[in-house]
């Protein structure tokens, strides 16, 4: 390779211009061959007033000129010394003379070729240079591109090569080598004839779009070829940072980057594998700009909000644009429950075992460090809850209701998400059922007509609960009837001193019911009977204001009848002095034969146990104190058998007082009677025990006495 000569040269005492130009050659080679263009250039710098240039060769002598000297097609007469100077006119003085350059031009030899391979070289390929010379010798093989020296190989038999790796476009030119023998250091140098060797250019190229992608774009490789012929239907390769990445084309010379994040930036480049040659594009930088998040939204599942108790609760945090990292934070209300940083655009957040303590508006908020943090809106999200087992209460103080009473009964379960609806049952029989939207209770409100066991059911979508076991039982109670009334013996009339007995009683009504006695519109008296009995009043006739009209009423809290159904009038007989004398006697008679019969009993006793059963086997039976014989069916009683008697006083009616108010006492005979009885006989309802009247006598005798004594 030949040198740039510099040369100045300074002429004293000169006027005009003293200093010399300067002369250079390009190309700067220290060899050239025929039909080589060599252009050569006289600088006299940018201060030079010069208007003309004188060129000298070695052989010819001044020649005017121009700045630039150009040999196009060099041949071996162009060879010499050249050297220039300048001057502002044809008479004036001139610059001193520039350095000289020496201009050698060859002709190849023909025997030295080059050669080079392949015969058509692409960028990035490998250019082999050989020189070959017939006559193998040591020689020393220099290489030349458009006359620069490229390198040079020593070779003791053979030919010489050369390899440029990975040419570019740049390599393009014209080629020669040369040599001299190893032995003769100053002998012939034999040069090749020059050899063009063309580069194509890389026939695949990457393209990118967008030009300048940002976050959140979707990006498209696209390794375009522009010759046919050498990609063929070859295949192509996509490298990021040259790595291969995995093609999710879309074409077989695409490569699609779906929302590219700033992770996606480098170097990308691709290649066609053809025929056994790869052809590989330039690389080209991509540089995804960063973006700020935009605003996130907050999806769940499930969607409507209510999560069943002991579920899951999906939260999925979603936002549109924003460079990644993302940091995502959940929140419930103002408490930060969970934060996590993604180069994702979409996150998801789990809750387990989901429950009402956990019930509230959630959301979720995301912060890249392009910007404050944003926030979604909140979504509100409740447990759905089974209902339990309701509670049963009602308006009632009594489980005894009356046949037609308004009854509330209130169902509320204390757990379970509304709505709820509530049931309303009869032992097994659903009588009726509501739904309630918010926590409130199920209000039922019915007239009562059956009575049985009621309890109540709730179901909520979540869950249905029958058969609990709070339950209540209620019994329709039956107002009373207009109770029945009657005296007992049948009469209405008595005297002082008689037990007058009536009766009340109710065809229907549920018990305990209270029989109310009026005696003219006045209640005198009341009984309250436990079961379906009777309302039985008993009392004494003490004086003429015990008669009245009587009527009876009835009360069992449900019901109530008041002096209903028939009255019944009650007279009381007024007696003379005579009369009370007379039945004074009679008590006093009926004590003396009680005594006698007192004597009598002793007496049989004492002939039983002397062995006389017939001794004193009597009975007495006279108006005042006559005895008869007793009946044949009496027994004498066995020793420590308990016998009871019976004694009567009657008299015999005289006559009537003609207003229908009963029988008056008159003058009439008075007639005693008694009876032995053992304890069997005494085992019956009722006050008396029977009597034994004596026979043959009328029916007209009225009873003014009657007493049972213990023997």
């Amino acid at each position: 390779m030949s040198e740039r000569l510099h040369g100045f040269v300074k002429s004293h005492g000169v006027r005009g211009e003293t200093t010399a130009p300067v002369l250079t050659m390009e190309p700067p080679w220290v060899r050239f061959l025929t039909g080589d263009r060599i252009v050569l250039t006289c600088d006299a710098g940018r201060r030079s007033r010069s208007k003309k240039y004188i060129w000298h060769k070695s052989d010819r002598g001044d020649r005017t000129g121009e700045e630039s000297y150009t040999i196009m097609n060099a041949s071996k007469n162009d060879s010499g010394v050249y050297k220039c100077k300048t001057t502002t006119d044809s008479s004036g003085p001139s610059t001193p003379y520039s350095n000289t350059i020496h201009v050698n031009i060859t002709e190849p030899d023909r025997t030295t070729t080059i050669e080079t391979l392949p015969e058509i070289l692409w960028v990035n390929e490998n250019l082999l240079l050989r020189c070959h010379f017939p006559f193998p010798k040591d020689a020393i093989y220099t290489f030349y591109r458009e006359g620069f020296r490229l390198g040079e190989a020593t070779v003791s038999n053979g030919s010489g090569t050369f390899e440029i790796q990975r040419v570019s476009v740049e390599d393009k030119g014209r080629y020669r080598c040369e040599l001299h023998f190893v032995n003769f250091p100053n002998g012939p140098i034999y040069s090749s004839a020059y050899k063009f060797v063309d580069i194509k250019d890389i026939p695949v190229r990457l393209s990118v779009k967008p030009e300048t992608p940002k976050d959140g774009d979707t990006i498209t490789l696209s390794c375009e070829c522009s010759d046919s012929d050498a990609c063929g239907s070859g295949q192509y390769s996509f490298y990021r940072n040259n790595s291969l990445i995995n093609s999710d084309s879309v074409s077989h010379n695409d490569y699609l980057i779906p929302q590219a994040t700033v992770m996606d930036s480098g170097r990308y480049h691709c290649s066609v594998l053809s025929n056994s040659l790869t052809h590989t594009a330039k690389s080209v930088e991509m540089t995804v700009r960063r973006l700020p998040v935009t605003n996130p939204h907050l999806n769940i599942n499930p969607v409507n909000g209510s999560v069943r108790e002991g579920g899951n609760l999906t939260l999925r945090c979603i936002v549109t644009a924003g460079s990644a990292p993302i940091e995502f934070t959940w929140y419930r209300g103002e408490m930060e429950i969970y934060k996590e940083i993604s180069s994702s655009r979409e996150v998801t957040h789990q809750l387990s075992n989901f429950h009402e303590g956990i019930n509230g508006n959630y959301s979720c908020s995301v912060y890249n460090n392009m910007s404050t943090a944003v926030h979604s809106p909140a979504v509100e999200v409740e447990a759905e809850v089974a209902v339990s087992c309701p509670s049963l209460i009602s308006n009632l103080n009594s489980s005894l209701v009356a046949l037609g009473h308004e009854v509330t009964f209130t169902c509320k379960s204390h757990r379970g998400t509304p709505p709820v609806r509530y049931q309303l049952y009869r032992g097994h029989r659903l009588l009726a059922n509501m739904t309630v939207l918010d926590s409130g209770p199920g209000i039922f409100n019915f007239a009562l007509q059956e009575g049985g066991v009621y309890s109540c059911g709730a179901v909520n979508g979540v869950a249905a609960v029958t058969n609990c076991n709070e339950t209540m039982e209620l019994t329709a109670a039956v107002p009373v009837s207009c109770p029945d009334f009657i005296s007992v013996w049948g009469n209405s009339t008595f005297a002082i001193g008689d037990r007058a007995r009536l009766t009340c009683k109710c065809k229907r009504g549920t018990p305990p019911i209270q029989y109310l006695l009026n005696r003219d519109g006045q209640v005198i008296d009341n009984r309250t009977v436990t079961n379906s009995g009777t309302g039985n009043f008993t009392f004494t006739v003490a004086s003429v204001a015990d008669g009245g009209l009587y009527s009876c009423g009835a009360d069992n809290g449900f019901g109530r009848m008041d002096q209903c159904g028939e009255p019944m009038r009650l007279t009381v007989a007024v007696t003379s002095e005579r009369s009370l004398v007379v039945i004074y006697v009679a008590v006093g008679v009926s004590f003396l034969i009680l005594a006698l019969l007192i004597l009598l009993f002793r007496c049989k006793r004492r002939r039983h146990n002397k062995g006389n059963p017939n001794y004193c086997n009597q009975t007495g039976t006279d108006r005042i104190s006559r005895l008869r014989s007793t009946p044949v069916e009496h027994k004498v009683p066995s020793a420590g058998e308990i016998v009871y008697a019976e004694v009567q006083v009657k008299r015999k009616a005289a006559g009537d007082n003609g207003n229908g108010a009963g029988r008056i006492p008159g003058k009439a005979d008075y007639y005693v009677t008694y009876a032995t009885l053992n304890h069997l006989q005494m085992e019956r309802d009722g006050d008396l025990v029977p009597r034994q009247e004596e026979e043959g006598r009328s029916s007209d005798y009225v009873e003014i006495y009657q007493n049972v004594r213990r023997l």
